[in-house]
């Protein structure tokens, strides 16, 4: 988790012009996403790694391909979440970026 982590925080890449961190990315995003989508116990574990807040930054920040590959994953979220790990992820801003 701490790898996917430090790939959706890097401030070190350009993320528009670099294609080949653009596809490392692509493929953290899809390994959080299938994680989400398994059960609550999985989305814990992206909680409690901060992959969510990172995920918030690139929405807020990112260009449009990379808000898309974050988006996947609280899209894969919003099936197995439990009310309190909607209340966490709304308090650490998740709606406002959508």
């Amino acid at each position: 988790m701490e790898f996917i982590k430090t790939i959706l925080n890097s401030d070190e890449m350009d993320y528009d012009n670099d294609c080949i961190f653009r596809g490392i990315f692509r493929q953290a995003c899809e390994i959080c996403a299938n994680i989400a989508s398994r059960d609550s116990r999985y989305v814990q574990t992206l909680i409690g790694a901060g992959i969510f807040k990172a995920l918030i930054e690139v929405i807020r920040h990112g260009d449009f391909d990379n808000r898309e590959e974050a988006l996947e994953v609280y899209a894969k979220v919003k099936f197995v979440t439990t009310v309190d790990q909607v209340l966490y992820l709304t308090s650490v801003g998740c709606v406002a970026p959508l």
